[in-house]
Order: C-alpha cells, then sequence, then structure tokens
C-alpha cells in the first residue's frame, strides 16, 4: 500500500502540490506493480514513467488520489524506444484529476480493467495505432479506445466506495437484485490466478448470466455464497457475493 503521500511545495502555506509523481520511473528502471493499493496521494501524478520504461500495473487499485496533471503518464523521450505500458485487472477509481486518467505516448496493453472517473477523460493515446491494445474495460468513456466489442461504456455499481469498499455489488433487496456492471464479464484464464485479496479469479456466479466469461473485471473477484440461504432481503440488502 502507498498511501497518503504528498508531492508539495512545504515553503507555502496551505501547501501547495507541485508537479512530482507518488511513483516516479526513469534513468532505465522498469516497473512492476501486483495486488497494490495507491489511495489518498496529493502531487501532480500518482504514477510517471519516463524514458521509454516498460510498466506492468497488475491488480492494482488507484483510487481516491488527488492530482493537478494525468493520473497516470507513460512518457515519450528521445530514444525512440516502444516500451509498453500494461495494464491489467485493476480498478481506477474516485481520484480528483486535473488532466488525463492515462495519458500514453508510446504503447498500451490494457485488459480487464474498471476506470470510473466521470470528470475526467480516459484516455490520451498519441503513440502509433498499432501499439494500442485495450480490451475487457468497462469505463464511463471509451474515446480514444480502438474499436473492440468487448470494451463497455458504463459505470460500476461499488459496494460503499465512500467507505473505501470498491467490491463489485452483487446483492438482494425485497425481490430486486442489484448486480453491478463487470461480474462475470471476461474470459476465464487458465491457472491459478487471484485477486488483490489472493481470492481465486473466474468465480461463476450462477445465478446471473456471463457476458464474455465468468472473471469479473478489476481488482476484486467477487466470491459467491454456498449456502446462503435468506436472500429475500426485505430489510436491509442481502450481499450475494463477497
Amino acid at each position: 500500500m502507498i498511501d497518503a503521500n504528498i508531492a508539495a511545495d512545504i515553503s507555502v502555506i496551505p501547501l501547495a502540490p507541485t508537479t512530482g509523481a507518488t511513483i516516479l520511473m526513469q534513468s532505465e528502471s522498469d516497473l512492476a506493480t501486483d495486488r497494490l493499493v495507491l489511495r489518498d496521494n496529493v502531487g501532480g501524478y500518482v504514477l510517471r514513467i519516463l524514458g521509454n520504461r516498460q510498466a506492468e500495473v497488475n491488480r492494482t487499485l488507484i483510487v481516491n488520489n488527488q492530482v493537478t496533471q494525468d493520473l497516470i503518464w507513460h512518457q515519450h523521450d528521445s530514444l525512440g524506444l516502444n516500451e509498453v505500458m500494461s495494464i491489467d485487472n485493476s480498478t481506477i477509481a474516485n481520484n480528483q484529476i486535473g488532466g488525463w486518467v492515462i495519458r500514453d505516448d508510446l504503447a498500451l496493453d490494457m485488459f480487464r480493467t474498471i476506470i470510473d472517473q466521470p470528470d475526467a477523460d480516459t484516455l490520451l493515446f498519441t503513440g502509433n495505432a498499432a501499439n494500442l491494445n485495450v480490451s475487457y474495460v468497462l469505463a464511463d468513456d471509451t474515446i480514444g479506445f480502438p474499436a473492440d466489442v468487448t470494451n463497455h461504456v458504463g459505470r460500476p455499481t461499488f459496494i460503499d466506495a465512500a467507505d473505501g469498499d470498491y467490491r463489485l455489488r452483487y446483492s438482494r433487496q425485497g425481490g430486486a437484485v442489484t448486480a453491478s456492471l463487470g461480474l462475470d464479464f471476461a474470459p476465464a484464464i487458465d491457472g491459478d490466478d487471484r485477486d488483490i485479496r489472493s481470492l481465486k479469479y473466474d468465480q461463476d456466479l450462477t445465478t446471473r448470466p456471463d457476458v464474455f466469461g465468468m472473471r469479473d473485471l478489476g481488482v476484486y473477484e467477487m466470491q459467491p455464497y454456498s449456502d446462503r440461504i435468506y436472500t429475500d432481503g426485505f430489510g436491509d440488502a442481502v450481499m450475494l457475493a463477497y
């Protein structure tokens, strides 16, 4: 977890955020994140990658940060290389952003990810179109995405984003079922793949139809209850998965 860091000018009161990044990659350094939470950080960027460096952002929760620039910038330099930034099974939501959610000058692969940022444009890609691959992504806008029927415009229903709970809601109350977009959305992947909680991906919620497969989008794979008895939920909502 990288939580509540501030890039600011301490000579100014109140503190004035600079263009500094929570994570800055440069000088021939590469980045690989897995099961990481980036939350409540303040500055210019959450992630800035300089010098054509490669980055893998896997199963990473990026929420509640405040940035004056882009949330993520994979930045071109004079070397002319095309190192790829990949984002997979990640959740990006509820950040205050001064620029784009993702800005990439080089090459981007993004799969099985949720981007819930209605107040910011999702993607600015200025590299070669052949180096942009995006599929199985739920976002409030898909402008700039390559044509791919697996991408979906919409917003997820989180269990309680205000309280920091970014699991996808699947519940019943008074006979009405709430099933978030992103549940059982992408095809399963072979192997023992696990979410940010180290719980297994590809758990089929048998009471709802799959979209393209049984894998949930984002960092959380909702786990079905095997013996839930009381599911009418005439009072408080009853969770059908955890």
